[in-house]
């Protein structure tokens, strides 16, 4: 089940002149707001700065005024919307606990069309997509409980095709991510994470080892290195060695080991494999439910004039 990452969407409105400088002041937006369920599970802003929101109930689009919102009656099947992949090149992706749907942003639809269901064949009904990514090539990646796919284009036709991971995955993906080479990063919930290069080859970092198990987020941060945010142990793992491990820089390929960084007592423990956290971050997330993803210690929107 999708971990309710909020339970409500708070926006952090513009400073006015007089405000005081240590406090943003916040609009709460609720379903009483036009919002499709007060349960909202991940929320993307898109090129032209529209906010996207999933939720428990549907898809809400938000132009800063008002909430549209999308389900059912527009194509979308499924009780959760559990994710959801902004494309950038004229498809949008939205994944539920009934199946991985495409729009198309302007393109006008029959009534109950908006939204056309992508197949993923040889799924179990049991199975469905649970995280996606669109990498820079305008592929579609996406992790279900336990198998991965890349969506592409057959002319018209919108294809699934699945990606063989060596070992075979057995367990739900968890995070997705591309670094700056190219490749991609699949973190699972008991597996481990799998490195799949530009060239297809594939590279596994089993659960045994510091910074593998219970894998919910990567972070690149440009100089080589790779940082996973995970569990240090879990029901279906043993406990790791204490203290966190990070990838050495320019390392691509299993096998080449892992340096031991000094530990971190962490809430829950959790962990971030890491050999430093990023500017303005700590290496514990520290906040309930959240185990093993650093959290940033401000976070100031771009567009948001700054206190003076």
């Amino acid at each position: 089940m999708t971990r309710r990452l909020a339970a409500a969407l708070s926006l952090a409105l513009p400073l006015a002149a007089a405000a005081a400088p240590a406090h943003l002041p916040l609009r709460h937006y609720t379903s009483a707001d036009g919002l499709a369920h007060d349960a909202i599970v991940r929320i993307r802003f898109d090129d032209e700065g529209f906010l996207w929101i999933a939720t428990a109930g549907g898809v809400s689009l938000f132009d800063g005024t008002q909430f549209t919102g999308f389900g059912p009656a527009d194509g979308l099947r499924g009780r959760t919307v559990v994710d959801l992949a902004l494309g950038g090149d004229g498809e949008d992706w939205v994944a539920t606990d009934a199946g991985l749907f495409f729009f198309r942003p302007g393109e006008t639809a029959a009534p109950g069309k908006l939204f056309r269901e992508v197949p993923l064949a040889g799924v179990p009904e049991q199975d469905h997509p649970f995280r996606l990514l669109a990498d820079r090539r305008g592929r579609l990646w996406v992790g279900t409980l336990g198998r991965l796919w890349r969506v592409e284009h057959a002319g018209e036709r919108v294809e699934a095709i699945p990606v063989p991971l060596t070992p075979p995955l057995a367990s739900r993906v968890q995070a997705l991510a591309e670094d700056p080479t190219g490749a991609i990063w699949v973190g699972t919930h008991s597996d481990g994470f799998y490195r799949v290069g530009a060239d297809g080859g594939v590279d596994h970092y089993p659960v045994t080892m510091d910074g593998a198990s219970f894998v919910r987020d990567f972070f690149f941060p440009g100089d080589g290195s790779v940082w996973t945010a995970s569990s240090v142990a879990s029901p279906s793992s043993p406990a790791h060695p204490s203290g966190p491990a990070a990838l050495p820089r320019g390392s691509s390929a299993a096998g080449k080991g892992w340096r031991s960084t000094p530990p971190v007592s962490c809430p829950r423990g959790g962990t971030v494999s890491s050999s430093a956290p990023p500017p303005g971050s700590s290496r514990c997330a520290g906040m309930p439910g959240a185990p093993g993803a650093w959290a940033p210690s401000s976070i100031v929107a771009p567009d948001f004039p700054r206190p003076a």
